[in-house]
């Protein structure tokens, strides 16, 4: 797709870096992490800490070898954001998950990913670490304000509204959604993920009020860790044309072992990015989405 969307539905976009366990930073590992992030521009720190459970523990607990006392434990999850909250980096015992709401080109988004590993990659023992997944997120709000019902926007070979085989058949129910989820193992080492969620709007209001801007596989549990969604101007405030809104959320994950010291990550997230965009072409009705969100060629 030699160009891009003038009214895009991305609204938020991820790179994760699954690793073995990140040691925890004794305090001189944890201000050089902090300045790192700091000097790349991420100023404002977050810490989270729930509560979680041990599931290694949980097993020997089930076959009596172990109290359930141990069972329980904390988890302590850093979040390191910028000045608009527009981007941030997570780090969490077993990964390094990066997060935008801004993304206009993907040379732009993974250089600036790279850009950050290299900060924390400043912090010694990280290089150490073992990178073992990566995975790439696009997340889309199919909000249908633009003279178009929402199943116009996708393939029309193919029913993909999760609702639409039960819309004839129960026109009175109070409540209605559906979520679609589809996994395609592409390579021993590599898989593409889609889930669609179809909900409907605040069935009080004649505009266009998503209940949420999230799926399931991306929302974040502690609000501490939130980014700040941008929703496009119109999509809150022009009537609706439907009364369901979609939210896409493609995701590719791909086995990748290297040192943290050694991870190249143009080199890691490149089938990633090109299988991503390659099944959104799939999914969606191009030549509806060309019109409604205005593409133009680069």
């Amino acid at each position: 797709m030699p160009g891009q969307y003038r009214k895009p539905p991305l609204i938020y976009v991820t790179a994760t870096i699954h690793t073995v366990e990140i040691p925890e930073l004794d305090s001189n590992g944890d201000r050089e992490l902090h300045h790192a992030m700091v000097r790349a521009g991420l100023t404002e720190r977050r810490q989270s800490t729930t509560s979680g459970y041990n599931l290694e523990e949980l097993t020997r607990a089930a076959q009596g070898g172990t109290s359930l006392q141990n069972v329980r434990k904390e988890l302590t999850r850093k979040g390191f954001f910028n000045a608009d909250h527009s981007e941030c980096l997570i780090l969490d015992p077993n990964y390094l998950e990066y997060r935008v709401t801004k993304y206009e080109k993907y040379q732009t988004f993974i250089d600036r990913l790279a850009e950050i590993v290299r900060a924390v990659n400043s912090v010694d023992i990280i290089g150490y670490i073992d990178v073992r997944e990566i995975i790439l997120t696009y997340c889309d709000a199919i909000i249908p304000v633009y003279g178009t019902e929402l199943s116009q926007y996708f393939n029309a070979d193919s029913s993909v509204l999760p609702l639409d085989f039960i819309k004839n058949h129960q026109p009175n129910d109070v409540f209605q959604a559906g979520q679609l989820q589809v996994t395609r193992v592409i390579r021993p080492n590599e898989k593409i993920s889609i889930h669609l969620e179809q909900l409907p709007y605040d069935k009080n209001s004649t505009i266009s009020k998503p209940t949420k801007w999230l799926t399931g596989p991306v929302i974040e549990p502690d609000p501490k860790l939130n980014m700040q969604l941008r929703p496009r101007e119109e999509w809150v405030t022009q009537p609706r044309n439907d009364q369901y809104f979609g939210l896409l959320t493609i995701r590719a994950s791909k086995i990748y072992q290297k040192r943290m010291a050694d991870f190249n990550v143009a080199d890691a997230f490149a089938s990633a990015h090109e299988i991503t965009k390659e099944t959104f072409i799939q999914v969606i009705n191009k030549p509806v989405c060309d019109q409604d969100w205005e593409f133009i060629d680069n």
